[in-house]
């Protein structure tokens, strides 16, 4: 007597069904897609990390040439507007502090008039403004702008610059005068 059941443990269907042939490749898709998300977004992320550690150092940079300006020409030719901007040209010499200027004043609002810096492709605009606190001390804010596909962004870096030398700045082994 044969069993009925029996007959269907006997047949061994190899091979795979249709269904699941489209279910892993459905997988294989998948991943994919989120393989590719990801490197996009991690090489987006590690953009705009690049961008803002450059303009960061730009605008550290900056702040520190406003010292040696002071330092090198005086604290009272540190111009002050708190509603202009300005940026410091070195054209004239870079390597002498004595030489250098500030830019004639512009509206902060805009980077038309700011200073254009493009290392890597990647346009930069600097600007400097600078208000003064008390007769002895200005606060200086340097500001980097870019854009970016998130947008434009950017970077602010705030200093207090104080007359730290009485009198007039002069040349020698100490720019201030002994009293």
């Amino acid at each position: 007597m044969k069993d009925s059941n029996s007959e269907l443990f006997v047949h061994n269907n190899t091979g795979q069904s249709m269904i699941e042939v489209v279910i892993g490749i459905a997988v294989v898709v998948v991943l994919a897609i989120s393989l590719i998300t990801t490197t996009l977004i991690t090489q987006k992320t590690a953009t705009s990390a690049k961008n803002n550690s450059q303009a960061t150092k730009l605008a550290q940079q900056t702040s520190e040439q406003i010292r040696v300006f002071r330092d090198r020409n005086g604290f009272n030719l540190l111009p002050s507007d708190p509603t202009r901007c300005f940026w410091l040209n070195l054209n004239n010499g870079p390597d002498d502090p004595a030489k250098w200027e500030f830019s004639s004043a512009f509206d902060c609002s805009t980077n038309a008039n700011a200073e254009s810096i493009k290392p890597d492709n990647v346009n930069f605009y600097r600007k400097i403004q600078i208000v003064n606190k008390s007769s002895t001390n200005k606060e200086t804010t340097v500001t980097v702008t870019w854009t970016e596909s998130a947008g434009t962004q950017s970077v602010v870096h705030k200093s207090l610059i104080s007359a730290w030398c009485s009198g007039e700045i002069v040349a020698g082994p100490s720019p201030c005068p002994t009293p």
